[in-house]
């Protein structure tokens, strides 16, 4: 499969979560889910790996401190359960409910063009991160270098328009530099007119 094929399936599925590991000796699995509530993850119907090549059927859970603690159909050693560590659970986007107006589910940001409010391109959303502070969005510059993360807040990203294919990042001067190492973003003298 095509790394072009895996991003138009990608593009349309969803994560729900992910195996943090084996639990106990008679196969269970630990899962980290993504869901607000942990159980919710297992009403949304088969749960596949990342490319889709095969299926996860959680026969029964409980669970334990915001984490699920499964049994997965075929998964009946401690060696097995532990050998899908790692393993993200993936369903289908059809499957899952509509968004509110201020709601997105990640898979619909990745990709977008990232503009300044001036309209002008800045680069595009390589992933959304959240190290447990709020999520981040991951912005890969069109100029090049390293990637920059900007909290995914009204103050930074004032607009998200899916169905345009952008969003609009507003960032304090200097924050993204083009390959000359000047600010994307400089602040604006009175009677100037600002260029990136």
């Amino acid at each position: 499969m095509s790394s072009a094929e895996l991003n138009s399936i990608n593009k349309r599925r969803i994560c729900l979560g992910v195996i943090s590991g084996a639990h106990g000796i008679g196969g269970q699995v630990r899962i980290r889910p993504y869901t607000d509530q942990p159980q919710d993850m297992v009403s949304y119907g088969p749960l596949t790996n990342k490319d889709g090549t095969f299926s996860i059927e959680i026969e029964s859970f409980k669970v334990v401190k915001n984490t699920l603690v499964a049994t997965i159909s075929g998964i009946d050693t401690r060696a097995a359960a532990a050998a899908l560590h790692g393993t993200e659970l993936f369903v289908d986007r059809d499957v899952m409910p509509e968004t509110d107006d201020d709601e997105w589910y990640y898979s619909d940001l990745i990709g977008l063009r990232v503009d300044d409010p001036e309209g002008r391109a800045i680069g595009a959303v390589s992933s959304i991160l959240n190290y447990g502070a709020g999520d981040l969005i991951e912005v890969d510059p069109k100029v090049g270098g390293d990637t920059v993360l900007v909290p995914f807040t009204a103050k930074f990203v004032p607009e998200v328009d899916i169905a345009g294919g952008r969003l609009t990042i507003d960032l304090p001067e200097g924050w993204i530099e083009n390959s000359n190492g000047e600010p994307l973003r400089k602040k604006q003298k009175e009677g100037e007119s600002q260029d990136a």
